[in-house]
């Protein structure tokens, strides 16, 4: 092989390392944006279950609420009933 050859297949061979040099280093950055994405979802997962927990316990709360309001009412209605009676 002459040396004209030689220096042609060495500057493939310098510009098909320095490829896998980059490409090398874009995959190590898409891995760390993937983790990153990866982490982000987990605590975003979490904090939706804990906003899940936290909307049940205030429906829980607000039936609650609701069902004392309507006993409450049923007591004002019954209270109102009488007093009508009485006053007649």
């Amino acid at each position: 092989m002459d040396i004209g050859r030689f220096d042609e297949l060495s500057g493939k061979v310098e510009t098909a390392l320095g490829l896998i040099a980059d490409l090398r280093r874009q995959n190590t950055e898409m891995q760390q944006k993937t983790e990153n994405a990866e982490q982000r979802a987990a605590s975003l997962e979490e904090q939706l279950a804990q906003r899940g927990q936290e909307i049940e316990s205030l429906q829980g709360e607000l039936r609650e609420k609701s069902a004392n309001m309507d006993i409450a009412g049923e007591k004002i209605n019954g209270m109102m009933s009488r007093l009508e009676e009485a006053l007649a």
